[in-house]
C-alpha cells in the first residue's frame, strides 16, 4: 500500500504546504486508488503538523511551496516530496498515476 498526501484548498493544490489546514490521503494499492480520505491539519505549529504527517504514514507528498524545514525533514524519513506542483487535485492525480507528474526542481 503507498500513501500519497496532497495539501488542498477546495479542490485545488494549496499554494504552500505549511499554511494548508486540509489534505486529501490517497491509499493506492498496486498503483490504483483504493480509498481517499481528507484529514484536517489541526495543528498550529510546524513541528506538529510535521508529525502529524509522519503519523499518517506517508510514501509521497505533493505539494505546492513547501519551506525547507517540512522539505528536508519529509525527506529525512523516506517521503517522496514533489513540490511546485499546482492545479486541480484530481488532474494532479491522474498525471501521477500516469507518471506524467513532473516538478521544477528549484533545490
Amino acid at each position: 500500500m503507498k500513501r500519497i498526501a496532497i495539501p488542498v484548498y477546495e479542490n485545488r493544490i494549496s499554494n504552500r504546504l505549511d499554511c494548508s489546514k486540509t489534505i486529501i490521503l490517497y491509499n493506492l494499492y498496486r498503483e490504483k486508488v483504493e480509498s481517499v480520505e481528507t484529514i484536517i491539519l489541526a495543528q498550529k505549529n510546524a513541528t506538529a503538523k510535521l508529525n502529524m504527517l509522519l503519523d499518517l504514514g506517508i510514501d509521497v507528498l505533493i505539494c505546492n511551496g513547501i519551506t525547507d524545514f517540512y522539505y528536508n525533514k519529509l525527506s529525512k524519513n523516506n517521503v517522496q516530496v514533489i513540490p511546485w506542483i499546482n492545479g486541480e487535485v484530481e488532474d494532479v492525480m491522474d498525471r501521477y498515476l500516469k507518471g506524467r507528474l513532473h516538478s521544477i526542481e528549484c533545490r
